[in-house]
């Protein structure tokens, strides 16, 4: 071989060995950028997957604030028990237990809401169920009695259930104390954690 074909295989060598080389560098920078790509949409999901979280957490904040003021717009809670007109305290049992059973499904799903909070509203919503029982009942005893037209506070007196709704509205009240203060702890620390 002389020198001028030995010149010529050696650049074909180098040109063979450079595309290879291309190659090897156009597959490798696909894998990059595939990986790359890859990267991107994880942040993106990661991204959307704390926006989604922060709008929960807003959530659970928002139905327990508005559980919050609901019970505490409400004074049949800390009336004397002995002081309540049942004609009208049902129907804001009824209300509140609208309110109640709105923010139990809001929190249904919720991993944030510690067990204990979901459960005492769920209690709540079982003792606010057991006063319907008691509306029919005393709305049956009023109208079987031919009470409707007397006073409410006349009317009551003679109902033989008053003493059972009073005592469980009276059982109710430190339980809807410890709930709302329980509910505001919730809210102020989900607040600090969202302000931090």
């Amino acid at each position: 071989m002389n020198t001028a074909e030995t010149i010529a295989l050696a650049s074909a060598s180098i040109a063979f060995l450079s595309l290879v080389a291309n190659i090897v560098l156009i597959f490798r920078n696909q894998k990059l950028t595939k990986q790359i790509a890859a990267s991107q949409q994880n942040f993106a999901s990661m991204l959307a997957s704390e926006r989604r979280a922060e709008q929960l957490i807003d959530s659970d904040v928002d139905a327990l604030e508005q559980l919050h003021q609901a019970l505490r717009d409400t004074a049949i809670f800390e009336f004397y028990v002995e002081n309540e007109n049942w004609q009208y305290g049902f129907s804001k049992l009824r209300a509140i237990r609208t309110h109640v059973s709105s923010c139990e499904a809001n929190l249904l799903r919720s991993s944030r809401v510690p067990d204990k909070l979901k459960s005492r509203i769920s209690a709540l919503v079982n003792d606010l169920n057991d006063f319907t029982s008691l509306s029919d009942n005393y709305n049956n005893f009023i109208l079987t009695k031919k009470l409707k037209d007397k006073p409410p506070e006349i009317a009551q007196k003679q109902w033989p259930s008053l003493r059972l709704a009073e005592n469980k509205l009276a059982k109710m009240q430190p339980e809807v104390r410890d709930l709302l203060k329980e509910v505001r702890e919730y809210i102020e620390r989900a607040e600090s954690k969202g302000t931090q």
